[in-house]
């Protein structure tokens, strides 16, 4: 997993008045993980972005990819990121390229909804730029997310992660089954059988193989020190 992030600079209704987005992307499905809106580029900006992502998703520990701004080379950021369990990584100097995903998200949304609009309030623009985050999010599919939402996409990994996490549970309950089974068996025959059932079961029994289950006789006998009687 891998978190982009970034600040970018817009104008609305005259060319003084400055308004500032931060974003994090997520790398695999594109979405829009938090973003923040200030009249200013500092480091609250950046930190209520990161906290905003953190509290959306406690579980994430991804890799966190930015460039070299001055909030993020920050040491009190530093030590939010390692307090989240993150590792920090960022461009390398003037390669705007490495983070290219994040600039193309920018590049997206002005070309889209900002460039050849005309905002005369910055409620106005805040509400345009809420609206198109959300839509982007929800509604836009993208071919190389296989002409999906990035919602979408990221609702497929999370439901595809909860069954393989069951069937791990499951995998797990039938090979605590068969080692019981199989200190207790008299026949190796009967033990191979509980074994592959095991083996049908668990997505990491080629894990567990290597530990010591074996389809070989012996090993009947191996786990005998388990509390069962030897076959």
């Amino acid at each position: 997993m891998k978190w982009l992030t970034d600040v970018i600079e817009f104008k609305w209704y005259e060319e003084f008045t400055k308004i500032y987005l931060s974003a994090i992307l997520d790398l695999y499905d594109r979405r829009i993980v938090s973003y923040v809106i200030s009249d200013h580029n500092d480091n609250p900006i950046v930190f209520d972005t990161f906290k905003a992502a953190v509290k959306a998703n406690p579980d994430a520990h991804p890799l966190f990819h930015s460039d070299r701004g001055f909030q993020y080379t920050n040491q009190t950021f530093h030590h939010m990121l390692e307090g989240a369990g993150m590792t920090q990584s960022m461009s390398r100097v003037a390669h705007c390229i490495d983070n290219g995903s994040m600039e193309g998200f920018w590049g997206i949304l002005k070309r889209e909804k900002y460039y050849g609009s005309r905002f005369t309030s910055k409620q106005e623009f805040v509400r345009m730029t809420r609206d198109y985050i959300y839509y982007y999010n929800t509604q836009r599919v993208q071919r190389n997310l296989g002409v999906v939402t990035p919602m979408e996409k990221y609702q497929m990994a999370f439901a595809a992660k909860k069954f393989c996490q069951g069937q791990y549970a499951l995998g797990s309950k039938i090979l605590f089954y068969f080692i019981v089974r199989l200190t207790g068996c008299g026949s190796k025959g009967t033990a191979s059988v509980f074994y592959c059932l095991a083996l049908y079961a668990s997505p990491h029994a080629h894990m567990e193989s290597r530990m010591g289950f074996r389809l070989l006789p012996s090993s009947v006998r191996e786990y005998s020190t388990l509390g069962g009687t030897s076959a």
